[in-house]
């Protein structure tokens, strides 16, 4: 009976694990990220408000604490804060600050026009926001990056600064959420253009560790069931 329960469960997990696909969305330059998970109403930043400027939310993405997901932007995009009809890539060009905003951390040093990213869990943003981070230097071209709930962190075209390397994004606990926008230099007014892009959430999924010793677990009971009761033999009853 333990056996049976273990097993199932560690059979629930595995379709989790081991489950892959992509999401491809419009992002707009004038996704605002700061208005993620705010209702219909809520103001921001002189001019923007909910849910005209709200960020691309992702709202099929199934996501899992530890998982890696990845992101590629269509080449032929751009964001121009600055109401213009072109500007640069997705990795943004130059640097500005921005503080919290609306419960959501800011940024330091962030390259303008840049595609951004935001994971919340169900609430509303609320309480103290997580610290800024600083992207001066080469701090945009990381390997993998950890950011926390309610926490703006870069994304740009998703790739290193040898232009092929894949940069990997770790889910943060308790994440129900992503939103994706755009950076801005100040005033997030007039902010024009688009990117497509494509998030990838491949096999690569990292389990909680609750759910590595469930599996752990459930496969060692099922080990330990098959040499007791072999094949072609009944358990007694």
């Amino acid at each position: 009976m333990r056996t049976s329960i273990f097993l199932a469960a560690a059979g629930n997990l595995l379709p989790a694990l081991l489950s892959a696909g992509t999401i491809t969305v419009t992002v707009n330059g004038n996704n605002n990220p700061f208005l993620a998970g705010q209702p219909s109403g809520t103001t921001c930043c002189v001019s923007d408000s909910a849910p005209a400027n709200s960020p691309i939310g992702l709202t099929s993405l199934s996501l899992l604490g530890g998982q890696l997901l990845t992101f590629s932007v269509t080449p032929g995009g751009f964001f121009s804060n600055g109401g213009g009809v072109s500007g640069p890539s997705a990795d943004g060009s130059g640097a500005a600050n921005s503080g919290p905003t609306l419960f959501i951390g800011g940024y330091a040093n962030m390259p303008v026009n840049a595609l951004l990213g935001v994971f919340l869990d169900d609430n509303i943003p609320f309480g103290v926001a997580p610290a800024s981070i600083d992207w001066s230097g080469a701090a945009i071209h990381f390997a993998s990056l950890s950011p926390l709930l309610s926490q703006t962190f870069f994304i740009g075209n998703g790739l290193r600064s040898d232009g092929l390397t894949v940069q990997t994004f770790v889910v943060p606990t308790g994440a129900t959420r992503l939103f994706l926008g755009s950076s801005d230099g100040f005033g997030w007014a007039n902010n024009t253009g688009s990117h497509s892009v494509t998030v990838t959430f491949p096999n690569s999924a990292v389990p909680e560790p609750g759910g590595w010793a469930l599996l752990g677990m459930g496969l060692l009971l099922g080990v330990l069931f098959k040499s007791r009761f072999p094949r072609h033999s009944m358990p007694p009853t």
